[in-house]
């Protein structure tokens, strides 16, 4: 949504707000989404619907007013 997300999980599903985003780093698997030095949400880019990870990516971007950090793979 335009506020927030929802991350599910087997009978979990947990609402956070864009607002207070930090820092938003992206690996091969994952999107890490920092809302603080503890809080860091891990959206996994398989479960995103209809493989629209460049889509997510932009919006993340627009929503959040960062830009999208890459990490390179470890060796």
């Amino acid at each position: 949504g335009e506020s927030g997300f929802q991350v599910e999980s087997p009978g979990i599903v947990n609402e956070y707000c864009y607002d207070g985003v930090t820092r938003i780093k992206e690996t091969e698997e994952f999107f890490m989404i920092f809302k603080s030095r503890l809080t860091i949400i891990p959206v996994e880019k398989a479960g995103v619907e209809d493989g629209a990870v460049d889509e997510l990516r932009e919006f993340l971007e627009e929503v959040c007013g960062l830009a999208v950090e890459k990490t390179a793979p470890v060796a």
